[in-house]
């Protein structure tokens, strides 16, 4: 079901997940060592925002650094082994819940958690993603479960098997509230970084737009960001960023007396080449053309002539160069 996925549901197979520890923290400011552990880890902001960075390793191979910002009422849920570190730059309320896993055999009712993941459809899915965190938006009700947790673990008269009952039973509460929470973002969260990523570009599309600097901003990994864009619009960031710009020279081709070269600079290309193809592209006329036709009944001269412009056009007919993002 899984495939190769090493955090699938198999990797669950008669095991549980059983709580060993937990913090409820309040920081103005902290900075946390990259640590790993062999623990599962569940972090909720009740109050204020904080960033996690992570990494993993692949094959022996370190993988790029990702980064999450979290905000009030969002969880993570990061897996055994994953390398992460907590930044609290303007103050946070927080609270966690660490779980290791354990056999099925050696703990009451020999629960096994696998099952909860097959008999919840959700879970299922948000396990089969090959990803070494989740995050989670509108989580407040996930909050009673993990309180429950850590009261138990805090102080219980209850007997060992009788307490790993409640156990089992508010980590299912916990991860079928999960699961149901990241369906419902599955659903809007994405939409939301688009948005994010169309005001930005909208905002600042004369300037140079990378992808590291937009996914720094959405404090999101750029993999992700490319993912979501194909997915909610079915263009790539580049389109995106040619639509803002090619929109804007449209206006400007129809409302201003300056130059092509001037409004191609203006709008963020940084060649002639490109704003013609990108133009011609989006519009299905050359940049002479479009501004011929809005103009052809105006008697206004935009002091440039309209034949030097096509026949310009002309010399650029081949596919614009192709930029690479340098690795930082």
């Amino acid at each position: 079901m899984d495939g190769s996925n090493p955090n699938g549901i198999k990797h669950f197979k008669r095991f549980c997940l059983y709580p060993i520890a937990y913090y409820n923290k309040e920081w103005r400011k902290f900075d946390m060592v990259f640590h790993s552990h062999a623990h599962y880890e569940i972090m909720y902001v009740e109050d204020g925002e904080c960033d996690i960075k992570l990494y993993r390793f692949i094959a022996g191979k370190r993988m790029n650094e990702e980064i999450v910002h979290l905000t009030k009422d969002m969880a993570i849920f990061i897996h055994s082994d994953i390398f992460h570190r907590l930044i609290v730059t303007g103050g946070a309320k927080m609270l966690n819940i660490e779980f290791e896993r354990r056999k099925s055999e050696d703990v009451a009712l020999h629960y096994d958690f696998s099952e909860v993941v097959r008999h919840s459809g959700n879970l299922t899915k948000m396990f089969e993603q090959d990803s070494c965190y989740y995050i989670f938006t509108n989580a407040g009700d996930i909050l009673l479960p993990i309180k429950k947790l850590q009261a138990e673990l805090t102080l219980s008269l209850l007997a060992k098997q009788e307490r790993e009952i409640l156990f089992n039973a508010y980590i299912t509460e916990l991860f079928i509230k999960l699961g149901k929470i990241w369906e419902a973002n599955k659903v809007h969260q994405g939409m939301v970084y688009v948005k994010k990523a169309v005001k930005y570009i909208n905002e600042h599309f004369a300037e140079e737009i990378t992808a590291s600097a937009l996914s720094a901003y959405l404090k999101i990994s750029k993999g992700y960001l490319h993912k979501l864009i194909r997915q909610e619009t079915g263009k790539t960031l580049v389109e995106m960023i040619n639509e803002a710009r090619v929109g804007r020279a449209m206006s400007m081709l129809k409302n201003t007396a300056l130059p092509v070269i001037d409004i191609a600079v203006e709008c963020g290309f940084n060649n002639r080449q490109n704003f013609y193809h990108a133009f011609k592209k989006l519009v299905g006329k050359s940049v002479g053309e479009y501004r011929a036709d809005e103009f052809a009944a105006d008697t206004y001269s935009f002091g440039e002539n309209y034949e030097n412009i096509l026949q310009e056009e002309e010399k650029f007919t081949v596919e614009p160069t192709k930029f690479v993002e340098r690795k930082q």
